[in-house]
């Protein structure tokens, strides 16, 4: 299968808690994007300077995304053997990770190609006309996604940040082993800005679509046809729909496999208010440019 292998594929992106998964659920059951089975993984494909020595943790996040399919994969790691020998060689020149990690650097390091392939294989895996991928951080790797695919279409979803550290702290709640989810306020604001402003990078462009959460719990179906609309794709009912559960894998979030809501939380109910006014007072700017309002108004 040649790397060159035109494809469109789609890029949910945004601060992690921001609502990915569930427009990743929707965008799923459309039949453009529909693969055999369901199925949430992240491939964080864009995140490493060196992917093709990724560590075995990689590698099977990588695997279950193309849905275990053992065939597909041994053929898409066959094809990448030139770009693992250049990653050693690059590995043995004991360059600093830093560097390598650099935009320059990682384009000239063979990921490009590898990436490119990796999806080629992944559409044929997952039996799918067109390929869509949810890893949220991947908003900070967008200039590695438009590098790789000059016709890929990348969808940011935004999100109220009292909403989103909420969310951090109920998971946290179901899951205190989870590390990453210990964040102190003014980590989260530091965090939220850095996402901000790697979406506002992305604003004009044209391989680029901005969306609220708020937006598209509110409205679905209006939300759903400029998506559809922004992404070629003809608009289709059916993925705003969970008449019957399209998710029965244990342990994700039971809002997943649930009729699109408006509201699914109380933000009070994880979060002092005291908190509350530090997060908007810090991002006072971004909350203005996303037309969003302080939620201690109503509390």
């Amino acid at each position: 299968m040649s790397s060159k292998n035109h494809l469109n594929p789609v890029f949910i992106t945004a601060h992690p808690r921001s609502g990915t998964s569930l427009l990743y659920r929707t965008l799923v059951k459309h039949s453009s994007f529909a693969p055999k089975e369901l199925c949430l993984e992240e491939t964080k494909i864009f995140r490493q300077p060196l992917l093709a020595l990724s560590e075995e943790s990689e590698w099977q996040s990588l695997k279950k995304y193309m849905l275990n399919d053992e065939k597909i994969f041994s053929q898409f790691l066959q094809s990448i053997k030139g770009e693992k020998i250049w990653q050693k060689i690059l590995k043995t020149a004991s360059i600093p990770f830093k560097v390598l990690d650099e935009f320059s650097a990682w384009k000239l390091s063979g990921n490009p190609s590898m990436i490119r392939k990796y999806f080629a294989f992944a559409r044929q895996a997952r039996g799918c006309e067109r390929i869509v991928e949810k890893t949220p951080i991947h908003l900070l790797n967008h200039r590695r996604i438009t590098h790789t695919f000059p016709q890929a279409s990348i969808l940011i979803i935004f999100r109220h940040p009292i909403d989103v550290y909420s969310s951090y702290r109920k998971r946290l709640q179901e899951h205190p082993e989870m590390d990453w989810l210990k964040l102190r306020v003014d980590e989260f604001t530091e965090r939220y800005r850095t996402y901000a402003e790697a979406a506002e990078e992305l604003r004009d462009s044209p391989q680029a679509y901005l969306l609220r959460y708020e937006d598209f719990v509110n409205s679905p179906e209006d939300s759903f046809r400029k998506i559809c609309e922004f992404l070629h794709e003809p608009f289709e009912e059916e993925p705003i729909k969970e008449d019957e559960p399209s998710l029965k894998i244990e342990g994700i979030n039971p809002n997943l496999s649930k009729k699109i809501q408006e509201k699914t939380k109380n933000w009070a109910d994880y979060i002092s208010a005291d908190e509350a006014r530090t997060i908007e007072a810090e991002l006072k700017d971004v909350m203005e440019k996303y037309n969003y309002e302080s939620v201690l108004q109503d509390a």
